[in-house]
């Protein structure tokens, strides 16, 4: 499975993205589960062959597939454990 990533001089890139109201929808649902499929197929060198259109990267957020949501992927290794998250409406409360 492989996405269109927008491109980052596209200027809907920058808009403010929509809060995602609760309980969540199945589409939204079903968003979050390709976005993660994306992450972890960008990080196998046999996908990554295959398809050359894909860049390896370990978060996605949504308005980087054309979703004007609150929405961002991300799936990490950290001391040979991996680690898969999907946050809506996340917040930033504190940045240095």
């Amino acid at each position: 499975m492989t996405m269109k990533i927008v491109s980052d001089k596209n200027k809907k890139i920058r808009l403010r993205s929509k809060d995602i109201p609760f309980p969540l929808e199945a589409n939204i649902i079903n968003l979050g589960r390709e976005m993660l499929q994306y992450l972890k197929n960008s990080q196998d060198d046999t996908f990554l062959k295959a398809h050359p259109e894909v860049r390896s990267g370990v978060g996605l957020a949504a308005p980087q597939i054309g979703h004007n949501i609150r929405m961002f992927a991300v799936l990490f290794t950290f001391k040979d454990e991996s680690y898969e998250y999907v946050l809506i409406n996340p917040k930033i409360i504190k940045e240095s």
